[in-house]
């Protein structure tokens, strides 16, 4: 349907901004570098400048290689970020969603948390669009708990956004609709808004409500 083959253009562009270069939670405020072992700072530093550089295939066995020989190093939450970011450049999906999943499940506090969360549950969007319907119920979950989490976050449009796609995809258009409509009057100034109104647009008509239908698409 060309509603969805549209949608997952956007989405991707989206989200794909935040798989970006290696991160490091010790630079900000949590650890340091010097609590790290000579061989795990050169084993993360191999891995996190393959990443920087975009050899995700060569950063993602980088970083593999940094947790399976320095599981106890300060910075595992950061490699195991950093490698599902990779695994999302690679779309190894499922792969990258375990990575994700581990990482948010391990560290609260985790500077990067936000991003995590949206990228795990776009993840799990992807996932759930090859054929695996029952997967965007966990991925509306993510978005619940991210926007839960963070309701003036960074990332709200894209996981608000998302989270109608997700509910859209479930089945269930009316509460799907609700979803556009609260993103389109929270964030009138958002990059998405025309992808939304269009959305809820499209979704109006499917529920046979031409009239609101009319009203966003003006």
């Amino acid at each position: 349907m060309l509603r969805h083959s549209t949608f997952w253009v956007c989405a991707l562009l989206c989200v794909g901004c935040l798989s970006d270069s290696a991160w490091s939670q010790t630079d900000s405020t949590n650890g340091s570098a010097t609590e790290s072992s000579p061989a795990a700072v050169n084993a993360y530093t191999k891995a996190a400048t393959l990443q920087n550089n975009s050899a995700y295939d060569l950063a993602a066995e980088a970083w593999n290689a940094y947790l399976k020989n320095h599981p106890d190093d300060v910075r595992v939450v950061d490699a195991r970020y950093n490698l599902g970011v990779c695994l999302l450049e690679l779309k190894q999906l499922a792969k990258a969603r375990s990575q994700l999943q581990a990482c948010l499940a391990t560290a609260e506090d985790f500077d990067r948390r936000e991003d995590a969360m949206l990228n795990l549950g776009w993840a799990t969007y992807m996932l759930g669009m090859q054929d695996q319907p029952k997967l965007f119920s966990e991925a509306r979950n993510v978005f619940d708990d991210l926007l839960e989490s963070y309701p003036n976050g960074k990332h709200r449009d894209q996981a608000q956004f998302l989270r109608g796609e997700s509910i859209y995809l479930s089945g269930d258009k009316a509460a799907a609709a609700e979803a556009y409509r609260q993103l389109a009057e929270q964030s009138p100034n958002s990059d998405l808004l025309p992808n939304t109104l269009y959305a809820l647009g499209v979704t109006y008509e499917e529920l046979g409500q031409q009239a609101s239908a009319g009203g966003a698409y003006d």
